[in-house]
């Protein structure tokens, strides 16, 4: 959201205004975003385990790899979010640190949580049709 909708319409205010936005949007965002990943990852959980398409086994068939990449590509984007929230994040608050190559990669890394959430969507959607088709 930040890189979608606010990047673009920093350049037209001072910087101080725009980092005092940024810094607002993201502490609100980045709550958030964590209680959707983990709401959304505990109900697809439950979800699978009563309908009966989770188990170990159906993970290596054909139609549960496409689960089983996205449960990994759900990992890696925690794992991710992890190092934006507490690593990244606290040291670009730093004087020192925000004018630094740092936010260069932090665009990098919130670039490729962008990519993994596609990606995420995309095969949990073939995974669905999959289970449609044959189920």
């Amino acid at each position: 959201m930040l890189e979608i909708v606010f990047e673009p319409r920093f350049n037209v205010i001072s910087k101080i205004q725009a980092t005092l936005v940024s810094k607002q949007v993201e502490n609100r965002f980045t709550w958030m975003s964590w209680i959707a990943l983990v709401v959304m990852s505990a109900t697809g959980v439950i979800m699978s385990l009563m309908q009966g398409t989770f188990n170990l086994r159906s993970l290596f068939q054909t139609t549960g790899l496409f689960l089983l990449a996205s449960i990994v590509l759900t990992i890696i984007a925690m794992i991710d979010g992890l190092l934006i929230t507490y690593y990244f994040t606290p040291r670009l608050q730093s004087i020192k640190f925000a004018e630094s190559n740092l936010r260069s990669l932090v665009k990098v890394v919130i670039r490729l949580n962008n990519l993994i959430g596609l990606a995420v969507i995309i095969l949990m959607v073939i995974f669905t049709e999959l289970l449609r088709t044959q189920g």
